[in-house]
């Protein structure tokens, strides 16, 4: 059962740019009860980056937004500050984190090890670090997995889910697709040394094609849904994949509504459903 106070904000820019999307996913959230909102004062389309992450029920923390791969491009950096959102009480936080690489549920949060980067003065005291995000981010246990070289933003929200605390579901990277039994090892084991169970995966295709910013697109990336509470919101991407990842879905997540939805143009610029959207 969904509550009734739910709410998923999205950009305002998202109706400009995406009429017919938009009009699709309000169809799809409202008649599932859930509130949609519009975020103003917003410079790009992804939401879940630039805005807080939820601690709790009332209690959120808010994480420094400047991704690397927007370095030059300013104008499309959105200021938290600025936008419209009125919820407290909000702590702030000096590490540099895009929302989509925290995948949290519960006690246990996974990101990649792109937070390394971001937060130089760890480089050398990765310990610390960890230590600093347990206590933030109020978890028990921090999992760092190796990040996707393919993808430019280095998000774990576009890499592995969470089923439940303890399990998780991961994209299916193969080797065709240039990605190396090393790379496949190593995000396993992190995981599983952590007591992480992985539950099987979805289809992911990275196709090496680029958008018009010199970005590869987000198109075969079934992972990147929104879920809230017992629904979720999965994308089609009109290729050959799209049954075989709904089946799986509906097998890992056999009790909620699943409900697609076309996603390939939003997929064009590099994100899709989770990217767009942030909720609580």
């Amino acid at each position: 059962m969904i509550p009734n106070n739910t709410i998923v904000y999205l950009s305002s820019l998202l109706p400009d740019r995406y009429p017919e999307f938009t009009t699709n996913l309000t169809k799809i959230l409202t008649e599932e009860g859930i509130s949609v909102r519009f975020l103003s004062g917003t410079k790009d389309l992804w939401c879940r980056d630039f805005m807080p992450v939820q601690l709790s029920k009332d209690r959120y923390i808010q994480f420094v937004y400047k991704p690397d791969y927007l370095v030059g491009f300013e104008d499309r950096r959105t200021n938290p500050y600025v936008v419209d959102l009125r919820i407290e009480p909000v702590f702030h936080s000096k590490l540099v984190i895009d929302g989509g690489n925290v995948v949290k549920q519960g006690s246990t949060v996974i990101l990649t090890n792109k937070i390394f980067k971001e937060n130089p003065s760890f480089r050398n005291y990765k310990p610390k670090l960890i230590q600093q995000l347990t206590n933030e981010l109020e978890v028990t246990k921090v999992v760092i997995i190796p990040r996707d070289s393919n993808d430019i933003s280095g998000h774990a929200d576009g890499m592995v889910r969470f089923v439940s605390e303890n399990t998780v579901i991961m994209n299916e990277y193969l080797e065709s697709d240039s990605y190396s039994p090393t790379f496949v090892d190593k995000s396993v084991q992190a995981l599983e040394s952590q007591g992480i169970r992985i539950a099987g995966t979805l289809p992911y295709r990275a196709f090496n094609r680029k958008n018009r910013d010199g970005d590869y697109t987000a198109i075969g990336c079934y992972i990147n849904y929104l879920e809230v509470h017992n629904l979720i919101v999965f994308p089609t991407f009109g290729i050959s994949e799209d049954l075989t990842a709904f089946e799986k879905i509906q097998q890992f997540f056999p009790s909620k509504r699943i409900v697609q939805i076309d996603c390939k143009k939003i997929a064009e610029e590099g994100g899709v459903l989770n990217c767009i959207s942030w909720n609580f």
